[in-house]
């Protein structure tokens, strides 16, 4: 979980530098980020971190399709974000697996 919020946090910093490196500004953000509801056992908190995962999938393909042809630097790393969380909320969805069976461990288009 720490390598994974490096990684975000090395992300974002990224993506902030491309928007600055274009003249835009990026505006300050919170120093936490508001979870929706606090878990109340494990089965709830696997499921907050599916939905996490899967609001992060529709930000870096947010990221993808404003970037287009012209940043590749910033399509790349937004394809990776959504990777990234791709494969994370399958890793959440299998460990929900035991208790539902029902859970899909994937989804046909992350981020959309």
């Amino acid at each position: 979980a720490q390598d994974a919020s490096i990684a975000h946090v090395g992300r974002v910093r990224g993506w902030e530098q491309l928007v600055r490196d274009r003249g835009g500004e990026v505006p300050l953000a919170a120093p936490w980020y508001e979870v929706p509801r606090t878990p109340t056992d494990q089965a709830s908190g696997l499921q907050l971190l599916v939905e996490l995962e899967e609001s992060s999938a529709v930000a870096a393909r947010s990221v993808v399709e404003a970037a287009g042809t012209d940043s590749t630097d910033m399509r790349d790393s937004g394809s990776a974000a959504l990777t990234d969380s791709a494969v994370r909320a399958t890793g959440w969805r299998l460990a929900m697996r035991p208790r539902d069976p029902s859970v899909p461990v994937t989804v046909p288009w992350p981020g959309a």
